[in-house]
């Protein structure tokens, strides 16, 4: 039974209630007052590990591998899919609407 319950989460790729990671990764990426996460999904990969799949919105976005240098510093976070998309939209930030 112990196998089953400390395996069960990783198999069905749930991430775990108590995780801040989510939230850890939006102010992260949003931190410089122009990108605006509309997407977010995490999920555990192994025990302490996780991926995650982000899009980003911005009026300048950068590419990814921007984004990614910035999420590094989460070493729990061992996979990563960015994609990125350009606002048109006319107003000063995107992160305060």
């Amino acid at each position: 039974y112990t196998l089953l319950r400390d395996t069960s989460g990783i198999l069905l790729d749930r991430t775990p209630s108590s995780s801040d990671l989510p939230e850890k990764i939006r102010r992260t990426v949003e931190s410089d007052g122009d990108s605006l996460v509309t997407d977010l999904h995490v999920w555990q990969v192994g025990i302490g590990k996780f991926a995650a799949i982000v899009s980003v919105v911005a009026h300048e976005p950068k590419n990814s591998d921007h984004y990614r240098s910035l999420l590094r510093e989460h070493e729990q976070l061992v996979h990563l899919t960015i994609e990125t998309q350009h606002c048109g939209e006319d107003h000063e930030s995107l992160a305060t609407s």
